[in-house]
């Protein structure tokens, strides 16, 4: 990923000046913008109560439709101490969604270091339980971090070249059915 200069470096267009055209300089200033906007929700909010930082240094991008909707998943992550990109920027480490389409996923999955895609349930619960979840249980189907450590790669075992989905009831080992209860 080829990244640019900050908006202050030299030849860069300020805020609020003209994008002349150039389509890198407007998304710049838009994404600027938009933070900009996510600060004043936090700032304006009449939260009645005590704010937990639960999501300090999380911050998720919203693939497709999700129930909570995505501004209700912008608002639950800025209230409690994450931050929201209205795009796929490098500050995402986590991208929310229900199901991915299969190019996504397979880009995703080929990347240097994969972004968990998880589910919006791992945001409500976790604030229904006042902390942070791990995003395993969590995971969208068909997305498993190929970096983590599994049962698989600690035992040596190769004839699985990927983890086991939360979702899977059966896998085959040697040519053997092994069923797996999932909690």
């Amino acid at each position: 990923m080829i990244r640019r200069q900050s908006d202050d470096g030299p030849g860069r267009k300020r805020m609020g000046e003209h994008h002349d055209g150039d389509f890198g300089v407007y998304m710049s200033h838009k994404i600027q913008k938009l933070r900009e906007q996510n600060q004043s929700i936090v700032s304006a909010s009449s939260f009645d109560g005590e704010v937990l930082d639960i999501f300090r240094g999380v911050c998720v991008y919203v693939d497709g439709y999700t129930v909570p909707s995505k501004e209700e998943i912008r608002r639950l992550m800025l209230l409690h101490g994450g931050s929201f990109e209205h795009y796929e920027t490098d500050q995402v480490t986590h991208i929310v969604a229900t199901h991915l389409a299969a190019s996504k996923l397979l880009l995703l999955k080929k990347s240097r270091k994969p972004v968990p895609v998880v589910h919006p349930n791992w945001i409500v619960h976790s604030i229904e339980q006042t902390k942070m979840l791990p995003v395993q249980q969590f995971r969208v189907k068909g997305f498993v971090d190929p970096t983590e450590r599994t049962i698989f790669n600690l035992s040596g075992s190769s004839s699985l070249s990927t983890p086991l989905e939360a979702n899977d009831s059966t896998f085959e080992v040697k040519n053997k059915l092994v069923m797996v209860e999932c909690y």
